[in-house]
């Protein structure tokens, strides 16, 4: 009886531990008044005025990573504009096409889930060499990625910047910064409750990074925004609650 009684402790203490620790993020997305330009300048209007994310872990591990990232959104009537700040000591990607498996490289990437039913959910990938795969997942992991390539983003923009030297290892580079503006128009049909959101709305979304090489040697480092036990996992997304209140100018 007293070793059913510590395994029953033993195993609710693990899954406290466990829900914790996958506990989904928010974040609060203002509004913009003006579009920003699209040139991946992170140190201007609007990203300057924005909260920035930088609580991202390790998947499945929960722990810090040893290279830095930061994200940050916000979105007007016509788009839901999405920039990212990765530090990375070596930049590395030979995904320079469209719809490759820019994850095989460096390179970041969000999901959404407007209706968090964890089904048919968009999303965008992109590397350092300004290439990019859009999908709709029906699910996790229940097609070949190439048939959930199939779909485009119509109006989808992306643009990257380096700071460093890409593809050379024979110096230390600083990082890179990425942009995708998402056009709401493109994301209707997904079971958002109003396509552009208004104010209040929350949807189900996740950003991954993945850090594919450090200096010559393989070094994989997968971190997310919201904490998760794997790539794809739509209970634990983020929330991301849409604003107008205190518009950014």
């Amino acid at each position: 009886m007293r070793s059913a009684v510590m395994v029953l402790i033993v195993m609710s203490v693990a899954v406290n531990a466990y829900c914790e620790e996958t506990k989904p993020a928010r974040y609060v997305c203002r509004y913009v008044k003006t579009p920003p330009d699209i040139d991946a300048r992170i140190d201007k209007y609007p990203w300057t005025k924005i909260e920035a994310i930088d609580n991202f872990t390790i998947v499945n591990k929960y722990t810090q990573p040893f290279y830095k990232t930061r994200a940050w959104m916000c979105w007007d009537d016509t788009n839901f504009y999405t920039a990212y700040e990765m530090g990375d000591d070596d930049i590395w990607s030979n995904k320079g096409k469209h719809d490759e498996p820019v994850w095989e490289a460096d390179n970041i990437e969000i999901y959404l889930d407007p209706d968090s039913d964890g089904k048919n959910y968009p999303g965008v990938e992109m590397g350092p060499l300004n290439s990019c795969i859009d999908l709709v997942l029906p699910a996790p992991w229940v097609e070949p990625w190439q048939k959930s390539a199939e779909w485009e983003m119509e109006g989808l923009k992306v643009v990257s910047r380096i700071d460093g030297t890409i593809n050379f290892r024979d110096d230390t580079d600083a990082g890179w910064v990425a942009m995708i503006i998402m056009p709401f128009k493109s994301l209707e049909g997904f079971g958002a409750a109003n396509i552009p959101p208004k104010e209040g709305d929350v949807w189900r979304a996740n950003i991954w990074r993945f850090q594919r090489n450090r200096r010559g040697k393989i070094r994989l480092e997968d971190h997310a925004w919201s904490p998760t036990r794997d790539h794809h996992v739509p209970a634990e997304f983020g929330y991301i609650e849409f604003t107008k209140k205190d518009p950014i100018k």
